[in-house]
């Protein structure tokens, strides 16, 4: 197209004897035609291009919330849910110390994890399994040892109630941690669902079963 118009212009242009104004006016209406058709296809050309930055974005950090929700879920299998379940303390510490490197590396979703607290909060629950928990299954388990294998014996209850606290202490802070990614990932997602589609207000809540959600 450009090389036609400048065709076109070479010819005006050796027509000598046009008047300036129609000669002016002829060159006009080939090339404006031409410029705007540049024009609309650079700027279809820059909204395609942010548009699927922006998809390329959102995959990334779809990406990251899965990877962060599948090793911090890893964890939940190795805190007992009842007392009289063996502990395999040191499986849950290499569970729990597995998901530091995914909270370090976290590129896109690093700022919306500082803002709830989460490395800080996880750090507190490593904490908690080196020292407590620790203390209280090795409490109990040196009073079992140290005893005539008498279940009564108030050292050992002690002990036992003390491992028992521990426990559900773990839990607890555990689950609290678990729900607070899983809110604030779906309301990350519920966020870029609602600017892709103008800020309208979506008909209804998302989910992880919903194609536009799903991790």
């Amino acid at each position: 197209m450009i090389l036609h118009a400048a065709a076109m212009v070479a010819v005006l242009a050796n027509q000598a004897t046009a008047p300036l104004w129609k000669y002016l006016l002829q060159i006009a209406q080939i090339i404006i035609p031409v410029a705007g058709g540049v024009l609309i296809a650079w700027i279809a050309f820059c909204w395609n291009s942010k548009k699927e930055h922006k998809h390329w974005i959102r995959d990334q950090e779809l990406g990251e919330w899965r990877e962060l929700i599948s090793v911090v879920a890893s964890v939940e299998d190795l805190i007992p849910v009842l007392i009289d379940e063996e502990l395999d303390l040191d499986a849950l510490k290499q569970a729990i110390l597995r998901v530091i490197p995914y909270l370090r590396n976290r590129l896109f979703i690093n700022e919306d994890l500082r803002e709830i607290g989460f490395g800080e909060e996880w750090n507190e629950l490593l904490k908690f399994a080196l020292s407590d928990l620790t203390n209280a299954k090795n409490s109990l388990d040196n009073r079992r040892t140290h005893s005539a294998t008498n279940l009564t014996d108030t050292k050992i209850e002690s002990a036992y109630q003390e491992l028992k606290k521990a426990n559900v202490e773990i839990r607890n802070r555990y689950g609290k941690l678990q729900e607070k990614l899983q809110q604030t990932s779906r309301k990350c997602l519920r966020t870029q669902a609602s600017a892709r589609l103008g800020h309208k207000k979506l008909p209804r809540k998302l989910s992880y079963d919903d194609p536009e959600a799903k991790l």
